[in-house]
């Protein structure tokens, strides 16, 4: 019986003790699984806090150039939303998260992250760190972009901080997650500075360095944890761009009106793409010296016809250097203009316009009848047409048939053969902000590209212009559109050969 008694009690013993020794092991699990969550979450912060960075720093540079909004989409994580992706009319686009119901600020037990912030001082904006000056190892205060306004470059987000590289006199700080503590870096990661621990008890608050985040239908206000606000007028344009085409109507013929491109044609020979550029005052210029069959950079000057297209007897290259007048598309009849059967020659009806609709057929270029209608013969047309200089590049300017000015700004149409030097920068003068208000209304600007013959750029690019029509002349010219600082003709004969700028336009249905 005793026996009995002390088994049991041994028993019991040995139940306690595995009832223990599990109680152990579940907790040591969760603590595993804690640890390994507290991880996830400190990387995903971490990665999140050096994004920001780089979104608040582009938040900068774009309100010091007066830089526009063009759209504003939430960020969800399995639908909910946790922050903004903010697309710019001039600088690349950005993400922020706000903390809200994102990594940031959720149940705290990883600690306070640090809150990275900016403030302005005597019309500069410098670093902060959770409320402070951000100081270097001079302890000098530093400065968010550079004295002319260069981002640090972006580097790849990851949970090591690593982010950015320093701009001309401006910086981009970078965090880090080491041991269980938080650095920052304002020297490209060379160096570390401790700032805080990366844990804590539950219940503490790791903030986002965007506080709010709002928009209306004119400016997008960013709100920091410091109560920083930074505003940002949104693009509303007037005119829309859809598919490339600047919804701006044009008479190029009694009853008949075209939209223009977004910007000149360009063409990358590596991977045979055509697209628009990006703005309307964007050249190449020299750089178009470096065409040939595998040139991987982008050229925007033309011979006659170089679309492509191979009619069966031989192909018409963009990158052809080498050939005489008469090699160039359609043939040596001055009937054949790039149109009807030699349509494909033109190089908006062979071409997708990879930003253009992607699609073939939807271009064309002006015949010199249009050229002349729009620049000449449409109603008013002296008082919508005037060489011009736009963010630094000259050119001239068209305005749509209805026009009306943006409110504080002036156009003073130039005429040909004007009594004037040289009219560039003398007429009219537009920087950014003034040309992306005319541009919302309608305008065109046509930059002036200058030429090339061969592989040599000739034409003198940033002061003279051809731009190419669809009309043959001779089996060795055709009519382009050519205008410099106080001269313009609509009907001058180029040589097919030449390399020119062109400029493509839909018709209006």
């Amino acid at each position: 019986m005793r026996k009995i008694k002390v088994l049991s009690i041994i028993c019991l013993a040995l139940l306690a003790i595995v009832g223990c020794r599990k109680k152990e092991i579940n907790k040591l699990k969760d603590e595993v699984n804690d640890l390994k969550t507290r991880v996830t979450v400190l990387e995903e912060t971490c990665q999140q806090n050096n994004t920001n960075i780089v979104s608040l720093q582009t938040i900068v540079n774009a309100s010091t150039e007066n830089d526009y909004v063009t759209s504003v989409t939430p960020v969800l994580n399995d639908g909910v939303e946790i922050g903004y992706t903010i697309a710019f009319k001039n600088q690349s686009p950005i993400t922020i998260y706000h903390g809200k119901n994102g990594t940031n600020g959720t149940n705290g037990t990883n600690g306070v992250s640090p809150i990275i912030g900016v403030e302005e001082f005597e019309s500069v904006y410098y670093w902060t760190l959770n409320g402070d000056w951000l100081l270097d190892d001079n302890g000098s205060k530093i400065r968010v972009t550079g004295e002319n306004g260069t981002n640090g470059t972006n580097g790849t987000n990851g949970t090591n901080g690593t982010n950015g590289t320093n701009g001309e006199n401006g910086v981009t700080p970078q965090l880090k997650v080491e041991d269980d503590n938080w650095y920052v870096s304002y020297d490209n990661g060379e160096t570390w500075n401790f700032v805080s621990q990366a844990k804590g008890d539950k219940g503490d608050q790791g903030d986002s360095m965007f506080k709010d985040v709002t928009y209306d239908d004119s400016f997008v206000y960013f709100i920091l944890a410091n109560d920083t606000s930074l505003k940002i007028a949104r693009y509303t344009a007037i005119v829309s761009i859809e598919k490339g085409a600047i919804k701006a109507a044009f008479s190029v013929a009694a009853g008949k009106q075209v939209y223009f491109s977004q910007g000149n044609l360009q063409f990358q020979a590596s991977t045979n793409t055509w697209r628009f550029a990006i703005n309307q005052y964007d050249i190449i210029g020299e750089g178009n010296e470096n065409v040939a069959d595998n040139y991987a950079g982008w050229i925007d000057l033309f011979g006659w016809g170089t679309s492509g297209w191979n009619s069966g007897a031989k192909a018409y290259m963009p990158y052809e250097i080498s050939k005489t007048n008469s090699d160039y598309m359609p043939g040596n009849s001055p009937s054949n203009n790039l149109t009807g059967t030699y349509a494909n020659a033109d190089w908006g009806v062979y071409n997708k316009i990879a930003n253009g609709g992607n699609q073939a057929g939807l271009w064309r270029t002006l015949t010199q009848e249009e050229w002349e209608y729009v620049i000449n013969g449409r109603a008013n047309a002296t008082y919508k047409r005037g060489v011009a200089t736009v963010n630094g590049v000259n050119g001239m300017i068209l305005l749509p048939d209805k026009w009306n000015a943006p409110d504080g700004i002036v156009f003073n149409p130039s005429l040909a053969n004007d009594d004037i030097e040289d009219l560039f920068q003398t007429i009219n003068n537009f920087n950014l902000v003034q040309w992306i208000e005319m541009e919302k209304h309608g305008a065109i600007f046509l930059p002036a590209g200058g030429g090339r013959i061969g592989a040599e750029i000739s034409g003198n690019p940033g002061y003279r212009a051809y731009y190419w029509s669809s009309t043959a002349i001779d089996s060795d010219f055709a009519y382009g559109f050519r205008f410099n600082s106080s001269e313009i003709e609509t009907d001058d004969d180029l040589n097919r050969r030449h390399a020119r700028s062109v400029r493509l336009i839909q018709d209006v249905e």
